[in-house]
């Protein structure tokens, strides 16, 4: 629940949904951006008790264990790409970016998951 952390993923995101190659974006920071702003006027939680109280309360809104783990799980966040690439070698070159970019953040670790090209 580190204000901090949230930040760097907002704008590691941020820079992925630039891509040209990128349709969408998504994660659970989206809904978190939104609570913060209308519960703590700022576009993200900048304390961890906020941060806290926001990421909790999915849980306790009858979301449940099972699909907070589709959206974070401890020290992370589950990001979704979406790309109108149909064939493997766009799907493999936006991968390629997708790390590229997170090697400038140095505190974040990207694993890539689902229907991209390997």
């Amino acid at each position: 629940y580190n204000p901090e952390f949230l930040q760097l993923v907002k704008s590691y995101l941020d820079e992925l949904a630039a891509l040209p190659e990128t349709r969408s974006v998504d994660s659970a920071l989206d809904l978190v951006g939104r609570i913060s702003e209308i519960s703590y006027g700022s576009d993200l939680p900048e304390t961890e008790e906020a941060a806290s109280q926001i990421l909790e309360s999915f849980i306790a809104n009858d979301i449940g264990p099972l699909a907070k783990e589709q959206m974070w799980f401890d020290n992370g966040l589950v990001l979704f790409i979406s790309s109108p690439a149909d064939d493997s070698n766009a799907l493999g070159d936006l991968s390629d970016q997708v790390i590229s970019i997170a090697e400038k953040y140095e505190d974040l670790e990207v694993k890539l998951f689902g229907k991209t090209a390997m």
